[in-house]
C-alpha cells in the first residue's frame, strides 16, 4: 500500500500508525521534516533515550533492527525505530528483513528510509508489498510554486504569484534555501497576511553575482563610497576574496 507524505503526517498527528513504513525517494528535505515531526509527535522529549532508536543500515544488521523493535516502549505510546540507507543492508540481511517485517509488534513503529526510488530497486519493491510506502520524489520546477504557496499557507499567510517568481529567481529550486527565505519573509511581514514581490526583493534580494556586478560598476564609475559598501556586503555574505580579485582582473 502507498500513501502520500501528507496522508502519513495526518495519521502521525492522530497517532494512527501501522507497524512498518518505507520512506523512499530523492527529496531529502521533505523526508527529514516529516521524520522530525514524527519524532516530535510520538516520543516525549524526556523519553527519547528510551523509546527512540536511529540506526544506519551500513552499520546495523537486521537482527539488531528486529531486537530494537521488539523492545517495549517505556514512556511513549509506541517505540520508534528509524533505519537510514536501508539499501545498504547485506543481501542476507535484506532477505531476513523481508521475512520478518510483518512480525513487527504493534507497540513499535519501524520507518525504513531509502534515498532511492522504489521503481528501480527489487528489494524496495518487495519491501513495499509488506510495508506502507511513502514516496518523496524530487519536485519538478513547475511544482515548486505550489510548494512555496502551501508552505506560506502553513504559517497562516498567502504569497502573490509574482512574489513566488521573484523568490525562485533569487533562491533557486533548493527546498532548504526556499524554506529559509520563507521563514525570513514570515518574520519580515509581521502582522500582514500577504507576501508581495516587494517583500521578497527586500528580504531575499541578495545574490553574490548581483553584488559583484554592482561592485564592478561602482569601481568603473570611480564611486568609491558605493564600491566600499557593496564590497562590505560581499564579505559579510562570505564571498571569497579570490573571486572578487578574479572579476576585477578579467
Amino acid at each position: 500500500m502507498k500513501i502520500s507524505h501528507q496522508e502519513f503526517l495526518k495519521k502521525a498527528e492522530k497517532k494512527k500508525l501501522s507497524g512498518v513504513y518505507l520512506f523512499s525517494g530523492e527529496e531529502e528535505f521533505q523526508k527529514k521534516e516529516i521524520l522530525d515531526k514524527l519524532i516530535q509527535v510520538l516520543i516525549p522529549p524526556t523519553h527519547k533515550s528510551f523509546d527512540l532508536d536511529i540506526l544506519h543500515a551500513s552499520r546495523s544488521s537486521t537482527v539488531e533492527i528486529i531486537n530494537k523493535t521488539s523492545t517495549f516502549p517505556v514512556g511513549a505510546e509506541k517505540r520508534l525505530v528509524i533505519v537510514y540507507d536501508i539499501d545498504k543492508l547485506s543481501p542476507s540481511d535484506k532477505k531476513l528483513l523481508l521475512s520478518h517485517v510483518k512480525g513487527i509488534p504493534e507497540s513499535s513503529c519501524l520507518v525504513l528510509v531509502s534515498s532511492q526510488s522504489n521503481k528501480r530497486k527489487k528489494f524496495l519493491l518487495d519491501l513495499e508489498k509488506k510495508a506502507t510506502g511513502v514516496e518523496f520524489p524530487k519536485l519538478y520546477d513547475n511544482q515548486i510554486p505550489s510548494w512555496v504557496s502551501n508552505r506560506v499557507k502553513g504559517y497562516g499567510k498567502s504569497i502573490k504569484k509574482e512574489a513566488i517568481g521573484v523568490l525562485q529567481n533569487w533562491a533557486g529550486k533548493s527546498l532548504p534555501d526556499l524554506a529559509n527565505e520563507i521563514e525570513k519573509l514570515i518574520i519580515y511581514t509581521g502582522d500582514r497576511n500577504t507576501i508581495t514581490a516587494e517583500d521578497v526583493e527586500q528580504v531575499a534580494g541578495y545574490t553574490g553575482t548581483n553584488d559583484i556586478f554592482q561592485f564592478l560598476n561602482s569601481v568603473g564609475q570611480k564611486n568609491t563610497k558605493q564600491a566600499l559598501e557593496v564590497l562590505n556586503n560581499l564579505f559579510s555574505y562570505g564571498e571569497p576574496p579570490g573571486t572578487i580579485i578574479h572579476w576585477l582582473t578579467e
